[in-house]
């Protein structure tokens, strides 16, 4: 696999799943061996289906922006912007109207062409502080 290749599925995980909301993309994207995705589910696409499910769920307006994208043959590292309006309701609780701005950063391994695995680190804390389900950290003192 070539680091065009890998590139260019990642690319389309963001710009076919997450932004335009095409989940029939992960049948293609995905391994059925991948680990979930956001989520405690079985390996494969209809986990990582769900999990882009409930993020735009909330989100009706959800769009992600690649801020920074490093390839090799079978990883690639994302450096990525979400920006959606609470317009829904996030985690059960009632829409705020809110626009959120998350930052965070995946790493994925490809294989055969497809995602096998990932890691992510991302401000979920703040987004939930922006959202008000959890309190806001009161400055030492």
């Amino acid at each position: 696999m070539t680091t065009q290749t890998s590139e260019a599925v990642v690319r389309r995980l963001f710009d076919e799943a997450w932004n335009a909301g095409d989940l029939r993309a992960l049948d293609e994207l995905v391994s059925p061996e991948a680990a979930p995705a956001h989520t405690d589910g079985p390996p494969g696409p209809e986990t990582w289906k769900q999990a882009i499910e409930f993020y735009r769920g909330s989100f009706a307006d959800l769009t992600y922006t690649i801020e920074d994208l490093i390839a090799s043959e079978d990883r690639v590292a994302v450096r990525w912007t979400a920006r959606g309006t609470d317009s829904i309701g996030f985690m059960g609780r009632p829409p705020t109207g809110i626009t959120a701005v998350v930052t965070g950063m995946t790493m994925y391994r490809l294989a055969d062409g497809m995602l096998v695995e990932h890691w992510d680190e991302f401000d979920l804390a703040g987004l939930l502080q922006k959202l008000g389900v959890i309190p806001a950290l009161l400055p030492a003192g």
